[in-house]
């Protein structure tokens, strides 16, 4: 028996119908949870976790026994300590310093030891490579604890002889500030007065305003107060929009004024808010351009001397030096090698000149037959 195609579609669609199985779905459930929910929770319990380890006794003496020196700042009885070798290790020094204090108060030399509670902070301050510098700061929890630290200076540190300061001297250092500077120092006083990093808003007024000084002249009896004005302001400015460039020069009628001016105003000033505008002397160009003319009527002299005895000498044909000499050397001058070389003009001009005019013809006819 045949069957029909409307039958063979109804098995079908109860075949499919028995193989799925039921889901079932609470609809009273909660939510789940995102990724984004996950990680906060996971966070929280991370945190809980830490809070209850550092709520264990045993974890807090432990915390409490290991000082954290980052968390103490610096005292302000601290002294610094240098020539240090590599290996020096922060309780080597503590140690140093109450075994030395010991030995001094014994002999005398010395009113105050310094005990470990006395001794707040040790910093080893270290480099690149994970090795001291060679030198710490140790922070005392009294002023007379420090001058004896002071006092500990040329003593013997694992071989080497240390030096012990107060940690504020800065003398013999190579620190510089504003106002000491080696590099500007160096440079040549002269009338002119260079200023730098300037805000862009810097008109010549403001600079002109800034740089004339009142200043009191002791010289005489009666005490007068004097001005100094610039002369001149050449501030440098872009030429499209017209603003300052960040620099500019200050000319004043002598080198007096000028230095005046440089100690009364200092190297560091305010322009505009810019409190950091550095002041300094300026380079005058005329004693360079003088300079350099000196140095070229020099060196013509020198070379209008040895054009004569180089004619003199070997009889060069043509005038200029750039002649072809007859010998390599020659006695009490260098070679022509080192001499200076002549311009292309006036080798041009020195070349013996061709014949430019016509010349007749000097050949023959050639006549073909046919």
């Amino acid at each position: 028996m045949e069957r029909t195609s409307s039958e063979v579609a109804r098995r079908d669609k109860r075949k499919r119908r028995e193989s799925f199985e039921e889901l079932e779905i609470d609809v009273n459930r909660n939510e789940p949870l995102s990724k984004k929910d996950l990680r906060k929770l996971k966070k929280k319990k991370s945190g809980s976790n830490s809070s209850d380890r550092m709520a264990d006794p045993t974890i807090k003496a432990e915390n409490k026994n290991t000082k954290d020196t980052k968390t103490i700042g610096r005292s302000e009885f601290c002294v610094w300590i240098g020539n240090l070798s590599f290996s020096t290790t922060k309780s080597s020094l503590r140690q140093f310093f109450i075994a030395k204090s010991s030995e001094l108060s014994k002999v005398g030399d010395i009113s105050v030891k310094i005990l470990d509670t006395d001794i707040l902070r040790i910093n080893l301050p270290k480099g690149r490579d994970n090795k001291i510098r060679g030198f710490a700061y140790v922070d005392l929890s009294t002023d007379e604890l420090k001058k004896t630290a002071i006092k500990l200076s040329e003593s013997v540190f694992e071989g080497r002889r240390v030096l012990i300061k107060d940690a504020e001297d800065f003398e013999g250092s190579k620190k510089v500030t504003g106002d000491n500077n080696s590099k500007d120092q160096d440079k040549a006083a002269t009338h002119i007065l260079f200023v730098g990093n300037l805000p862009f808003e810097t008109v010549s007024q403001d600079l002109e305003d800034k740089f004339t000084v009142e200043y009191s002249d002791n010289s005489t009896d009666e005490p007068k107060t004097l001005v100094v004005k610039p002369t001149r302001v050449r501030m440098a400015s872009f030429e499209d929009t017209g603003k300052c460039k960040g620099f500019a020069f200050i000319d004043y009628k002598s080198i007096e004024d000028a230095s005046k001016v440089l100690k009364s105003l200092g190297r560091r000033i305010d322009v505009r808010g810019r409190l950091n505008c550095r002041v300094e002397f300026g380079e005058d160009r005329s004693f360079r351009h003088q300079k350099q003319s000196l140095d070229s009527t020099e060196n013509a002299a020198t070379d209008k001397r040895k054009d004569a005895y180089l004619r003199d000498q070997h009889k060069v044909e043509n005038s200029s030096v750039a002649g072809k000499l007859k010998s390599k050397n020659t006695s009490g001058f260098k070679s022509y090698k080192n001499l200076k070389r002549v311009t292309p003009g006036q080798a041009l001009a020195d070349r013996p000149r061709e014949i430019t005019h016509i010349v007749p013809s000097q050949g023959k006819k050639i006549v073909f037959s046919e």
